[in-house]
């Protein structure tokens, strides 16, 4: 046999009253916690930015020694060349001494003009990276930017809801006090309004269905209007179609005709060409004595 069942008797839990102020409550903590956040946020864009621009001032600063070297390369190949250029006039005028003076200094221009190529290499770079550097910190200062407004408006809604907060304190107790007449004066009239609204609603429903018949009544006479019309717009049609054939035929038959004729004329000078050639044979031919 089954065991017998138990019911237990369920009480009702007492409804859990509504604090009319929650919403208000809520938007207050809700902006202080957006303060917070933003609060956290600008210090964290804060030091991103910090870091940025110390990158950017090493890098700048990276830049600028690279410039200093290239200019101190292309004064070094100045010199070099300059000198080669004494050594190779002196051996020009027969000063056979300056000869391993020209090799040596051709050597030491060639190093000056590598280490000038090498310099330049290593300036691009430096601006590349000071570029790259720069984007970093204009990016950094942008986000720092925009989390401190961000701040700020978070403070501004903190104040906007705290001040709504007091003005609905002020307003609960004299909205308390009226909302008992409020309410019977809106049941009465919600009565009053049911009442209208089902009158209205059956005599709207007698109209409508009024309408609806004259409704469907003209679209059947604009249909039969339409098919009326478009039968006739099909026989034209047709009719043009088959015009357009017998004009189209006709171009045909004349075509060939034409063609015929060509073909005709072709043969008689091709025959009349075979003709021709025979005759420029014959007289071509020895007369015979």
């Amino acid at each position: 046999a089954p065991p017998p069942t138990t019911t237990t008797a369920t009480t009702k839990k007492p409804a859990v009253p509504v604090d009319p102020l929650a919403a208000e409550k809520a938007a207050v903590e809700s902006a202080k916690s957006s303060l917070s956040a933003a609060t956290a946020e600008v210090g964290k864009a804060k030091k991103v930015l910090g870091d940025a621009n110390i990158g950017f001032t090493k890098a700048s600063d990276a830049t600028s020694a690279a410039d200093r070297k290239v200019v101190a390369a292309k004064k070094a190949l100045i010199t070099a060349n300059d000198k080669l250029a004494d050594a190779k006039a002196k051996e020009s005028k027969g000063d056979m001494s300056a000869l391993k003076e020209v090799e040596s200094l051709a050597v030491k221009v060639g190093s000056a003009r590598d280490s000038l190529k090498s310099s330049e290499k290593e300036l691009s770079e430096a601006k590349d990276k000071q570029r790259a550097a720069g984007k970093v910190a204009a990016d950094a200062n942008s986000s720092f930017s925009k989390a401190t407004k961000i701040e700020d408006n978070a403070k501004k809604n903190v104040s906007t809801a705290t001040g709504k907060l007091s003005t609905a304190q002020k307003k609960l107790a004299e909205n308390q006090k009226k909302e008992a007449e409020r309410k019977k004066k809106a049941e009465k009239e919600a009565k009053e309004k049911a009442k209208k609204d089902a009158q209205a609603k059956a005599e709207k429903l007698k109209k409508d269905k009024k309408i609806e018949k004259k409704r469907k009544e003209e679209e059947a006479k604009k249909k039969a209007k339409a098919d009326k019309k478009a039968k006739e717009i099909a026989a034209k049609k047709a009719q043009d179609v088959a015009k357009k054939e017998q004009e189209l035929k006709k171009l045909a038959n004349k075509k060939a005709e034409l063609e015929r004729a060509e073909r005709d004329a072709a043969a008689k000078a091709k025959t009349l060409e075979l003709v021709i050639s025979k005759e420029k044979a014959e007289l071509q031919k020895p007369v015979k004595k």
